[in-house]
């Protein structure tokens, strides 16, 4: 089953990799990006700590929920 899952999330992807709508979101999100990994250092120790776990977090949910819809979509 996992590796069905990981094909799924293999294509959807690469179907986002040609999808305008995704090409531009993620042009934006790498320009945000760069901001984030520029104001990292200004922050304290603790103030990182808090600020990693929201973006990993934030990252394994968003990975969650695409493997929960791979489990549900015939591709």
């Amino acid at each position: 089953m996992e590796t069905i899952i990981q094909n799924r999330k293999k294509l959807i992807r690469q179907a986002a990799a040609g999808d305008p709508r995704y090409q531009k979101c993620n042009r934006e999100f790498l320009k945000a990006e760069q901001n984030f990994l520029e104001m990292i250092p200004e922050l304290t120790e603790s103030q990182q700590d808090l600020l990693w776990r929201f973006v990993n977090l934030s990252n394994e949910v968003d990975d969650c929920l695409l493997e929960i819809a791979c489990e549900y979509l015939t591709l």
